[in-house]
């Protein structure tokens, strides 16, 4: 049922309503005095839309739930028995206050109840009848725990948590069919002699072999010093590493914590190979409210270096400034250029790499250098401005497996003098003496059916659909492609088609080419073209560089690097080749207890050969991903990875209830969140809820999901596109 309670006065909304609809009116006469009726309308409907959004948040509507409860409802109590329940934050332990808790809520539901009493930290399990049970828990999974609950065909009519809420709050998992009653056990401690590590910083991935910094901050409670004092002037702060001979201590730093804050930083070199596994401590000291925060793992993850670029061109053009910008969006893609200014002096501009010193004095004259770089994009010059040396070296780069792409333009290819240079071989279409000049008009642009898939042009098709325009305002026509060669785009020229992109793998390394120096001109044309050159240049250099998983035909990008307990991965899925026909992709996750459960991948509509798959995360442990793609009972590859689902913060790290995460949660489910000092309301809300057999909940409308927002701002979006369009801007 639809409600609406507004805190708006009716006479106030209706008054709001009826100017929004005069306003609206005089705004049309307005605009039918200067423009036609169709120009009108595409002018008054956005801001229709805007101020429609506007007035239903004002609003509120809500959807109202009522949620009968049998007669015999089953109610879960589940009481948290993580390690950090085990705190001695009062008189007793917060396990025993939840224990008595759960006996009191017990007590009041109505005898025709079947209540439940479990105990869960990373599972549920049975409730345990002593605290020391507490130590040997791992933790607290509470969002993997309720997406399990979630994933029950027949849940319990109410489920009452208490719990101190754990260390990590995980947005967006899915919540039981069933209200949420949750008491927040933990007092505030602040009073309570303890030193703690606040927080550890360190990169989430460092590339192999350099030095990176791991900055620790540490606190003592402010009103709880003074029986630290002789201890807080010289803390030892230590790091040990995890190696394959078992934990060892490699620095310590002392801080002083005398003033309640300090903060510490730590020099560690990555090995060649990863994940690198440390562990800060600080010694507890005597009468701490807990040690469980007295120590903080850190996982970082050593990858091949990142990639690198290295752009080289006799002279800049306005195209490198939008080249650059496009590839400074991809946090993962450093830039070098290297160009001519005066005579045969070079200039060196954007990110330096340690050891490329040679380039200062030009083009390097050996492939060493150039290793340094995963790609290296060369722009239209003729072949006479090239050494040699130069030459030969680029050569021996991509056959050591390294990477090139070449730039169309008047002095490209074989109008450019490469043939029986060095460099013929790289590019993936044949070249001739007498290539014709590079050609001036407008070249409508198209994806070949059978490279549509290729990740290089992945996501393409979509921003090519809302566009009339697909085209470049130049080409070049080299010869026909190699025979090893991809096109990934194409244009008509002359009565023929073009390869107007195309890619091969060459020697242990990949080159490309792009038969146009105009494809820039996008990024000015319009949004959907702008974004579609961006896209193109990012996923050119990266799967040059080899920077996509997954085999020879399917292609995979995870969103994320890492996961926790409860939360869901989320992986595109590209099928590449020109032999894949009619295939098929089928995928598989292997759990930690050993069970394989097969999962859905999603074709993306209106993209061929695209595909979507969401894999959720329960509990800790590794799991692994199977992609197969197969055809008519064939398979054509198996693609896996591994994930090591875990927390990120060890237990204990944050030993304050986070209240407003766990009233998020209730308020969510239709249930209610208190505090342990209001537990009788809860107590007094759950003996409701069960007497009156019906369970109300409110979910406003516009909280329902981000869709109001987002047409908000769509609609303002479509009022500066109309406005440009009519000059008005």
């Amino acid at each position: 049922m639809l409600v609406w309670p507004s805190s708006l006065h009716p006479v106030a909304f209706a008054s709001l309503t009826l100017a929004a609809a005069a306003g609206g009116v005089w705004l049309w006469r307005r605009l039918r005095q200067r423009y036609s009726a169709p120009e009108a309308v595409w002018l008054l409907v956005p801001k229709v839309v805007a101020l429609a959004c506007v007035v239903l948040a004002l609003a509120e509507p809500a959807w109202r739930r009522e949620t009968p409860l049998a007669a015999d409802s089953r109610f879960l109590i589940a009481v948290d028995a993580s390690p950090s329940m085990g705190v001695m934050d009062g008189a007793e332990s917060r396990f025993a206050r939840a224990s008595r808790l759960a006996a009191k809520i017990r007590a009041a539901l109505p005898a025709s109840c079947r209540v439940e009493t479990l105990a869960f930290d990373t599972t549920f399990k049975p409730f345990p009848e002593k605290t020391a049970a507490l130590a040997a828990g791992a933790g607290t999974d509470l969002a993997g725990c309720l997406r399990s609950l979630a994933a029950q065909a027949d849940p319990p009519a109410g489920i009452v948590l208490l719990t101190d809420g754990g260390d990590e709050s995980v947005e967006g998992m899915p919540l039981p069919a069933a209200p949420l009653f949750i008491a927040g056990i933990g007092t505030d401690s602040r009073e309570r002699p303890d030193v703690a590590i606040d927080d550890a910083q360190a990169p989430a991935e460092v590339e192999s072999s350099v030095t990176f910094d791991l900055s620790v901050d540490l606190r003592v409670q402010g009103a709880a010093r003074a029986p630290f004092a002789g201890s807080l002037t010289r803390l030892p702060v230590t790091l040990a590493m995890d190696l394959p001979a078992g934990r060892k201590k490699v620095a310590e730093n002392t801080v002083n914590l005398s003033r309640g804050r300090a903060r510490t930083t730590f020099r560690v070199m990555a090995p060649d190979q990863g994940p690198i596994r440390l562990l800060v401590t600080v010694p507890a000291l005597p009468g701490e409210l807990s040690a469980l925060n007295n120590s903080r793992p850190i996982t970082v993850a050593v990858r091949r270096r990142a990639l690198h670029v290295l752009f080289f061109t006799r002279e800049l053009g306005v195209d490198f400034k939008l080249l650059r910008q496009e590839l400074g969006r991809d946090p993962g893609v450093t830039l070098t250029a290297l160009y001519r200014t005066l005579g045969e002096r070079f200039t060196l501009q954007g990110e330096r790499v340690p050891g490329d010193e040679e380039l200062e004095a030009g083009f390097p004259d050996d492939a060493k250098t150039l290793a340094l770089y995963n790609v290296v994009i060369l722009g239209s010059f003729p072949a006479s401005d090239w050494t040699p040396a130069g030459m030969a070296a680029l050569a021996a780069y991509v056959n050591q497996g390294g990477s090139v792409l070449f730039l169309g333009g008047e002095h490209a290819f074989g109008g450019g003098g490469y043939v029986g240079t060095p460099l013929e071989p790289l590019l993936p279409w044949q070249i001739r003496a007498d290539e014709p000049e590079l050609q001036s008009g407008r070249f409508p642009v198209s994806i070949p059916r059978e490279s549509a898939a290729h990740p290089v042009i992945a996501g393409l098709e979509t921003l090519f659909a809302q566009e009339r325009d697909v085209s470049v305002e130049s080409l070049n026509r080299p010869g026909p492609r190699r025979p090893a060669a991809e096109t990934l785009l194409q244009a008509p020229a002359g009565g023929d088609t073009v390869a107007l992109l195309a890619v091969q793998s060459y020697g242990k390394g990949r080159t490309g080419a792009l038969a146009s120096n105009t494809l820039w001109k996008w990024a000015r044309r319009s949004q959907p073209l702008g974004e579609a050159y961006g896209l193109l240049l990012r996923q050119w250099v990266r799967w040059a560089a080899g920077e996509v998983e997954g085999g020879r035909l399917l292609a995979v990008r995870w969103e994320r690097d890492r996961y926790r307990p409860g939360e869901e991965a989320a992986a595109s899925i590209t099928l590449a080749g020109r032999d894949t026909g009619d295939a098929t992709i089928t995928a598989a996750v292997t759990s930690p207890d050993g069970r394989t459960a097969p999962l859905p991948v999603e074709a993306q509509p209106g993209m061929k050969d695209f595909f979507r798959l969401r894999v959720p995360f329960t509990n800790r442990g590794a799991y692994t991903v199977t992609l197969t793609a197969t055809r008519q009972g064939v398979t054509l590859e198996t693609v896996s990875k591994t994930w090591s689902v875990a927390p990120f913060l060890p237990e204990g790290a944050r030993l304050v209830p986070d209240e407003a995460w766990l009233a998020k949660l209730a308020e969510r489910s239709g249930g209610m969140y208190a505090p342990e000092s209001a537990a009788e309301n809860l107590v007094a809300r759950i003996r409701t809820a069960a007497v009156s057999r019906t369970v109300t909940t409110e979910t406003p409308i516009a909280q329902t999901g981000p869709w109001l927002a987002f047409i908000f701002f769509g609609a303002l979006l479509a009022e500066w596109i109309q406005r440009r369009r009519h000059n008005l801007i």
